[in-house]
């Protein structure tokens, strides 16, 4: 099928016939255009947002697991690491 606009196709690049745009999709690109507007509005480059730490990775803090095992004396195990010697342990799940 030939374009309407009178040019031929370029056998080289064969036409995408399946073109879906996700709601994903629009919305990374709206984020996007956001982000480009702000830095415009701001005069802000990503040399000024690296600088500033925006890029930098921090790591994961470690969450306290869920209690699994407790005892009468209100200590606890998570079930990570070793089990301690938790007098008359019953589980709390």
């Amino acid at each position: 099928m030939l374009p309407d606009d009178g040019t031929t196709p370029d056998p080289a690049r064969p036409p995408n016939l399946f073109t879906y745009t996700t709601s994903i999709e629009i919305e990374r690109a709206q984020a996007i255009t956001w982000i480009r507007i702000q830095m415009a509005q701001y005069g802000l480059t990503l040399v000024d947002l690296q600088a500033t730490g925006c890029f930098t990775e921090t790591p994961p803090t470690r969450s306290p697991g869920a209690v699994r095992y407790c005892n009468a004396h209100g200590q606890v195990w998570d079930g990570r690491g070793a089990m301690p010697a938790l007098a008359a342990a019953t589980s709390c799940v």
